[in-house]
């Protein structure tokens, strides 16, 4: 229905003008929704355990996403350092800490292609 507002799902966030919005989860939930909005992966090391609603007061705009006062543009993407740089300062309002550390990780990678045989 136009106008009315949509639901609160645990597990999934949502930005809004309030912010971005991610009601029951875990640190682990929390940080794959974070890994979606930057262009790395988070991972959580806090150790807490636990559901939690957690807001931040970040914008469309801070996270990339077009909007009516960012509107979609091919001819320049959002800047990735600034996502983050975005995105750390709303964490650390709410008393966590988001750091960049190098670890190992998992990549697919082609060496060959050939072009399949015709039947």
């Amino acid at each position: 229905e136009p106008g009315k507002p949509l639901p609160r799902l645990c597990g999934m966030s949502r930005v809004t003008n309030d912010g971005f919005d991610a009601p029951g989860v875990t640190m682990r939930d929390f940080c794959r929704l974070l890994s979606d909005s930057l262009d790395r992966t988070v991972v959580d090391r806090t150790g807490i355990a636990g559901v939690f609603d957690i807001h931040l007061d970040l914008s469309a705009a801070d996270l990339g996403h077009p909007g009516p006062s960012h509107p979609a543009s091919p001819a320049s993407p959002p800047d990735a350092g600034d996502i983050l740089l975005a995105v750390r300062k709303s964490i650390q309002k709410i008393g966590l800490k988001l750091e960049s550390v190098k670890g190992p990780g998992e990549f697919l990678v082609v060496d060959h292609v050939e072009r399949p045989s015709r039947n």
